[in-house]
């Protein structure tokens, strides 16, 4: 008898430490602030090929943006923009809360002194003060383009646009796809690397070096991501991002800031299947790869867009009037703070991101890739929680408060879910 309730405690045991076992465990080191949180990570595209809709003009605000590059794409090296067109996105910047504005110029279709212009136009004669600005969009994509054109070009229209206002700062390359690897980063015909190039001929005028980056698809016939694809597509910026500080220390001497100006899961219209940017499953991946953005320093990112009807594609945070699943992760980051923590899990499908904002408030913002629940523990430290409110964006929740929750208990995860822990201490 005794030997069979020996057993018995011992499978017990098993299942208890078992048990334990499948628990997260998020730690966070509340004893030391690591870095600050730009301000303009939670930027976004726009221009004149896409409208915001009239009845958002009350509610513009309400999305997050705090950064937007105009006009994002290539319409803007397709096309001058028009003064009434900057108009109307200054009126809008107005409305978003004042956001930070950059804009790009006509590179390939342009000439130095029309970019000239459009500083005098906006800088001078309409006092916008719009300190950032880019020169063309993606120039490797360019026809019969090399790196020592775009070099000679990129500085001939810098120099003017700075003769008409000398406290502008440049943003750039703006080179498309970039992957920190040599063998697939952008070249010329030469073989030449752009970005590398770049910072050799103009690292000395370029202020933010920027790039842009669209995982899928890897090939117009090639087959549709799947959440399995898209979610191992996040850890590719664990390499991306060190890698562009290094390459820009190496070749400039200098530790400048680095923007990733155009992103999105996808670089094609894609709409309407799992993980296409209009998908759910899209705006987990985006909560979790702007908070690697975060941990790694960004200074700009740009959201590829804040607006796009379905019928040119999906990528909007807004679609024609409603707004889409990734509206929602610019609302849940909306929680966080400017003061960055370090922050571990100890499953790979789960993300933690921690901050302290201005009031001491300790933020968890916490990213289940996953297609099933998980159960998370929190190792703080020696943090003391006075209060807890809890936010949730899942499946069948947009952004909204959960009511308090006790941090000594464990956390249940939803599938595919962005939950945010506002702490006060």
């Amino acid at each position: 008898m005794r030997r069979i309730i020996f057993l018995f405690f011992c499978f017990m045991l098993t299942i208890a430490v078992s048990a334990q076992d499948d628990i997260v465990t998020l730690s966070v080191d509340t004893s030391e602030i690591v870095g600050e949180v730009s301000p303009y990570v939670y930027g976004v595209n726009h221009g004149p090929w896409a409208f915001i809709p009239a009845d958002w003009i009350d509610t513009i605000d309400t999305v997050g943006a705090t950064f937007v590059r105009f006009p994002g794409g290539n319409w803007g090296d397709e096309n001058i923009i028009r003064d009434y067109q900057l108009r109307d996105m200054m009126f809008w910047a107005e409305q978003m809360g004042g956001v930070e504005v950059s804009i790009s110029v006509n590179l390939e279709r342009s000439t130095p002194e029309e970019a000239a212009e459009t500083v005098r136009m906006a800088n001078i004669d309409n006092d916008y003060d719009i300190t950032y600005w880019s020169i063309g969009n993606e120039p490797n994509l360019f026809d019969d383009y090399s790196t020592e054109q775009h070099n000679r070009e990129w500085r001939e229209f810098a120099e003017a646009m700075l003769a008409v206002d000398p406290d502008i700062q440049f943003i750039g390359p703006d080179i498309s796809q970039y992957r920190a690897n040599p063998t697939l980063d952008p070249k010329d015909d030469e073989g030449l690397l752009y970005l590398d190039e770049f910072l050799k001929a103009n690292g000395d005028m370029v202020d933010v070096v920027s790039v842009h980056r669209y995982p899928f698809p890897t090939s117009l016939s090639g087959p549709i991501a799947t959440i399995a694809d898209i979610r191992e597509s996040t850890r590719e910026w664990e390499q991306i991002i060190p890698s562009l500080h290094e390459t820009v220390l190496e070749l400039t001497g200098e530790a400048k800031p680095i923007a990733v100006t155009e992103i999105n899961s996808h670089w094609s219209n894609s709409i309407g299947f799992e993980t296409a940017p209009d998908s759910h499953y899209n705006a987990i991946w985006w909560a979790d790869v702007l908070g690697q953005m975060i941990v790694g320093d960004v200074f700009l990112v740009n959201y590829f867009t804040l607006q796009s009807p379905s019928s040119i594609g999906g990528y909007g945070l807004i679609g024609r009037s409603d707004p889409r699943p990734t509206f929602y992760t610019y609302q849940m980051y909306q929680h966080f703070g400017d003061q960055l923590l370090s922050a571990s899990s100890s499953d790979e499908d789960v993300s933690i991101f921690a901050s302290f904002d201005e009031d001491n408030n300790l933020t968890l913002l916490i990213v289940n890739l996953a297609e099933e629940t998980r159960t998370v523990r929190f190792d703080l430290g020696n943090f003391e929680a006075i209060s807890v409110e809890r936010w949730l964006f899942d499946l069948d929740t947009n952004a909204e408060s959960q009511g308090a929750f006790e941090l000594a208990e464990n956390l249940i995860l939803s599938p595919q879910s962005i939950t945010a822990l506002v702490i006060t201490g």
